[in-house]
């Protein structure tokens, strides 16, 4: 990102705190019509990018590159000028566009491809022009796939001009729910929450058995879910936790995975979930608060997962916890997080008791922890107007930056979402799974998740989730699975694609950080977290886990779950009670995979050999303290 000085600088930071002022006003006060919000919103998005980002890295002082890019910034500012001067008689000349339409319509197409590879790189921009290949050559591709093809005119103006296209849900939801959520939370980091957050995980945990790795469990919740992003949040976590686990005795490479699986499921707890959770709560006509509540337990659960893992670690190094002078004390870090409970509890307060839209709740969220955190430093008299001033337009500044990539990914998207729609690739795509399926639910989940996992490796998962439910999720719902199940699983398992080698970058990230070999880092965080990819089995085939049905079926699923987690756990980590033999192992590892098996015969056979373990390891672990008794 260049760093401008002087007038440029100046201007710039004030673009983009006007921008971020547009989207307070709009979303928490007085809306606008969609095609507005998500035009003017796209307006700002394209004009700093290419002011920010230079075409190539090595060229952002160049003037030739800089004069480049001011004219694509005048050029995105008359495309969207274009777009909303004609937004009245876009319905009329939707299917008979002019010949300026065409010309905008193309400028617009390459404006956003160019602006997704200078943001996020070449991966999501080349999948675009293959879906537009595809559009208009759909004729010369393979006869599975294969349609008449569609005139590029035509296809141009219809991803430019209808909201299908550039300005459809993506852009939609980016322009609303996710801006000022990115807003707020980016205010979070700037107030300080990093360092509560730090503290509040050591004085919770801190003086458990391995009480370092499982701060950095809780650490990695918070910092991951209001960062958006697995590898600042792994950069953020492990820079603090790693080099602590280490010194209190866990191996390097065990730092560094804890470190990655904590961070990387951040996106997956409630209440914060980024921008891909906003999105499926649009295409699934549901309320956010709805989106939260169905994937409360799966995060609850992948984060056991690594818990456990650390605790079972701790315990066959023989880790203690922090020593009680090297925890915060209760008072001084319970005066510091009033600062975040506030404008979290007024977030669930608007989304759930007064039923306001998500928007809404974030800007109210926003304000209150801006109030709060006003009114602390005010009394500490080291608020001045000058510094309120600073930090006003730091924060309105940086929500408008952390948002420029999610702009052009979801942008981009809607250039894939829109060929999807007209050339018929979904329906298509939906006969090709089935027959290779077999008309096996068990295998096309199968052939999803790694679809989900090889798209998550080369895109954002906000990209990789928006493809996915255009193309596998309506499968899944037309086998039968509920569509908060199916739309909850390709977005878990673009997640996850940050654990799993050869692209596990989360993974690569820690191990940078740990001084381990990435390689064998990746390959080792992929086989703690191997549990974790059961997970959206389970609540495929039991949708008690999603809060679907009867508590008592929820509460059985939970501890089904649970035991199956600590099973494997203590098979993969070779500690229970007591050290494990590769024998016991194993079996622990089967008897784990034979509970969640969705058939009840199977899962008491799971539990039961588990429990048999645990009892047989009991007993042994008594007699050996008994002997010690005595012997001393």
């Amino acid at each position: 990102m260049r760093k401008f000085r002087g007038i440029m600088a100046i201007s710039v930071t004030t673009l983009a705190v006007i921008m971020s002022l547009f989207q307070i006003y709009t979303g928490g006060y007085q809306a606008l019509a969609a095609q507005w919000q998500r035009g003017i919103h796209l307006g700002f998005g394209l004009v700093l990018i290419f002011l920010l980002f230079p075409p190539v890295k090595r060229f952002s002082e160049s003037k030739i590159a800089l004069g480049l890019d001011f004219l694509l910034a005048a050029l995105s500012f008359v495309v969207s000028y274009y777009y909303l001067s004609t937004i009245e008689q876009m319905i009329t000349r939707q299917g008979d566009p002019n010949t300026m339409d065409l010309i905008m319509s193309v400028c617009a197409i390459a404006l956003v491809l160019e602006a997704t590879r200078r943001t996020i790189g070449w991966v999501m921009s080349a999948l675009a022009i293959v879906f537009l290949l595809y559009g208009v050559y759909g004729a010369y591709f393979p006869e599975i796939i294969s349609h008449a093809g569609i005139d590029w005119p035509w296809l141009s103006s219809f991803l430019f001009l209808s909201t299908e296209g550039i300005y459809g849900i993506p852009i939609g939801v980016s322009a609303t729910f996710v801006f000022l959520f990115v807003l707020f939370t980016g205010a979070i980091q700037l107030s300080g929450g990093d360092k509560v957050i730090v503290n509040i995980s050591a004085l919770l945990l801190g003086g458990t058995r391995g009480g370092s790795a499982k701060a950095c469990v809780f650490m990695g919740v918070l910092i991951g879910m209001i960062s958006g992003s697995p590898v600042a949040a792994a950069a953020a976590v492990g820079s603090l936790t790693i080099p602590l686990m280490v010194q209190k005795g866990f191996r390097p490479i065990f730092a560094a995975t804890t470190t990655a699986i904590a961070a990387n499921g951040g996106a997956l707890m409630p209440p914060v979930m980024g921008a891909a959770a906003f999105i499926m709560a649009e295409l699934l006509n549901e309320q956010y608060l709805a989106i939260c509540v169905a994937a409360i337990l799966p995060a609850l659960l992948y984060y056991f997962s690594i818990y456990m893992a650390s605790d079972f670690e701790a315990a066959s190094q023989g880790i203690p916890g922090i020593p009680k002078e090297e925890r915060p004390s209760f008072m001084p870090v319970l005066k510091e997080s009033v600062i975040f409970t506030g404008p979290f509890i007024a977030l669930l307060l608007c989304m759930g008791l007064l039923a306001t839209t998500p928007q809404r709740a974030a800007a109210v969220a926003f304000f209150t922890l801006v109030a709060i955190y006003f009114m602390n430093e005010i009394p500490k008299k080291s608020m001045t107007p000058k510094k309120a001033f600073e930090y006003a337009v730091t924060i309105l500044r940086g929500g408008t930056m952390g948002m420029l990539t999610i702009i052009s990914t979801c942008a981009c998207a809607g250039i894939i979402v829109g060929v999807v729609n007209i050339s018929g690739l979904g329906m298509q795509l939906s006969s090709i799974l089935v027959d290779l399926s077999g008309g096996s639910l068990l295998a096309m989940l199968l052939l999803t998740m790694l679809t989900s996992i090889v798209l998550g490796m080369g895109l954002p998962v906000t990209a990789c989730y928006i493809i996915l439910a255009v193309l596998a999720a309506p499968v899944l719902i037309q086998q039968g699975v509920t569509p908060m199940g199916a739309h909850l699983f390709v977005f878990y398992f673009g997640i996850v694609s940050g654990l799993t080698p050869p692209v596990a970058l989360t993974a690569y990230v820690a191990a940078g950080i740990a001084g381990t070999p990435v390689f064998q880092t990746g390959f080792y965080c992929f086989g703690v977290a191997a549990i974790t990819y059961l997970i959206p089995f389970v609540f495929i085939y039991d949708p008690s886990l999603m809060f679907y049905g009867p508590l008592y079926k929820t509460a059985w699923a939970v501890f089904v779950c649970a035991m199956s987690i600590i099973a494997v756990t203590s098979g993969i980590m070779g500690y229970l009670l007591r050290p494990c033999h590769w024998v016991e192992r194993i079996v622990l590892v089967i008897a784990a995979v034979a509970t969640i098996v969705p058939e009840i015969y199977s899962t008491l056979a799971g539990l039961s050999v588990f429990a048999l373990i645990l009892a047989i390891q009991f007993v042994q672990v008594r007699k050996a303290k008994a002997v010690e008794h005595v012997a001393a």
